[in-house]
């Protein structure tokens, strides 16, 4: 198999990755850590490239709420500036993490401000220049679905920024991408996550109105999901 991807929780799996991944015929695997069976594989290195799904819990969480936390960060350690990795919100934020950086709420005038939605992000000078957004423009229209924010680690170069979360994308190592927004979530997927996650979206989203855009943006979420598929896949060969 080719790649590897961790899943977290059921409802956060691979999307429009497997899609991508299918319909080229990459072969891949999925470590799901909710399952009792759940194994790391003992050959990581051997990958191709490494990616990190999202989930509800938190790096600052202790081995209750996220049991695989110390395995993942071994793993990352072990392999990073060797393994391409691509680490999406909760993934990115173990990037961070491991690299040094910090993971917190994201405040914005100390209120704990959450992204849930359709947003821009801009890119960088180093994100239009860099390989992962080759085919882009800026800004980014991404789908994002976060209450926690990462600080850019020392080495690091960030790549993407929105008005309600500076740090959106990072690049270290030469090869580990962190993106705090989605790029693997369908409309069902994100419709999902909002019915079991009502009560943590914030009272001044209108989810109707939420769930009517991303449906709306069904295609561009999806070309968008391919490129930069395109060009993980194509930097890890």
């Amino acid at each position: 198999m080719e790649y590897l991807v961790f899943q977290h929780v059921p409802d956060e799996h691979p999307g429009l990755i497997a899609n991508y991944f299918q319909e080229r015929n990459i072969g891949f695997d999925v470590v799901r850590f909710f399952e009792d069976n759940a194994r790391i594989p003992e050959n990581v290195s051997d990958y191709r490239g490494l990616i990190i799904m999202g989930g509800p819990m938190g790096v600052y969480d202790n081995r209750d709420k996220f049991p695989s936390k110390e395995d993942e960060i071994a793993v990352i350690r072990a392999n990073m500036g060797k393994l391409p990795m691509l680490g999406i919100c909760l993934g990115s934020q173990l990037l961070a993490h491991v690299l040094g950086g910090k993971v917190d709420r994201n405040l914005v005038g100390g209120k704990h401000t959450k992204e849930v939605g359709i947003y821009k992000v801009e890119l960088t000078n180093a994100g239009i220049s860099n390989p992962i957004f080759k085919g882009f423009s800026s800004p980014v229209e991404v789908m994002e679905w976060h209450g926690d924010m990462f600080t850019v680690p020392n080495g690091a170069t960030l790549l993407a920024s929105s008005q309600l979360c500076r740090n959106q994308a990072f690049v270290a190592k030469g090869n580990m991408y962190a993106t705090l927004f989605h790029f693997e979530m369908t409309p069902k997927m994100f419709g999902e996550l909002a019915k079991i996650d009502k009560d943590w979206i914030p009272p001044e989203i209108n989810v109707e109105e939420m769930l009517k855009e991303v449906i709306e943006k069904e295609e561009l979420m999806r070309r968008q999901s391919v490129m930069l598929m395109d060009n993980f896949v194509g930097s890890s060969r």
